[in-house]
């Protein structure tokens, strides 16, 4: 009976920590999706200059 309680603890341990690291792999890319669509600096304006 211990045994399958620590097979279960040890199961649901890994699944927590790969679910961390999915939730930071997509919250860095969406960081980077946004950093890559910010406006140039000064704006739209210098596109015409």
């Amino acid at each position: 009976m211990r045994r399958r309680y620590t097979e279960i603890l040890s199961s649901f341990i890994l699944r927590s920590a790969q679910q961390e690291e999915a939730l930071h792999r997509i919250w860095y890319a969406l960081k980077r999706f946004k950093a890559s669509r910010l406006p140039l600096r000064g704006g739209p304006f210098l596109l015409f200059l």
